[in-house]
């Protein structure tokens, strides 16, 4: 597994003296590879929210999973609308968003006000802009939060001690499962 800062990170891999000898060929003992972190973020569902510029034309987007499958993407804009779009998501899956200006002058300022937001049914904001130029592109992985509601059917393997608690909270799971656990209060 590769680990990194959210965003771009790049790998670099060196050889040197292989197979115990001196390389004949060193120009091929050093490789790069770039590859991106996603940011995670709670959430059951997206909300795009889109207010066009004059030249709404020029504006698309679309969010694609892992496979590059579209998971949506806009249809035919107007000038100066507003649009707000429900996205359904899968529970610890990886997206792709992408908004781009075909112009490369974003969607604000010269030709109108127009802006767009991306954020989770919790108000968190993934991508948000207006004045960005061509493009727009951020990587995020969606999970969902659970609540004790969510674990009816597992409810007989799963003890919590003392309820209420203003300290420490004992949690017992009869089942061997690789679990991680966050409580809120």
């Amino acid at each position: 597994n590769l680990t990194g800062n959210v965003g771009v990170n790049e790998i670099r891999v060196i050889t040197s003296v292989p197979n115990a000898v001196a390389d004949l060929r060193p120009i091929d003992n050093t490789y790069y590879k770039t590859f991106t972190v996603a940011e995670t973020v709670l959430a059951q569902s997206l909300n795009l929210n889109v207010l066009t510029d004059g030249y709404s034309e020029e504006t698309t987007w679309k969010v694609e999973d892992l496979e590059g499958n579209i998971i949506a993407q806009n249809g035919n804009l107007s000038n100066n609308s507003t649009y707000n779009i429900a996205i359904p998501v899968n529970h610890n899956s990886c997206y792709k968003f992408v908004f781009l200006d075909e112009y490369g002058d974003g969607i604000c300022c010269a030709e109108g006000n127009g802006s767009f937001s991306l954020t989770t049914n919790l108000g968190t904001v993934i991508a948000s802009g207006s004045n960005f130029g061509s493009k727009v592109e951020t990587f995020f992985k969606i999970m969902n939060s659970l609540s004790v509601d969510d674990m009816q059917e597992n409810m007989s393997n799963l003890k919590l001690y003392p309820n209420p608690t203003n300290g420490i909270l004992n949690i017992e799971n009869k089942e061997v499962l690789d679990l991680s656990y966050e409580v809120y209060n």
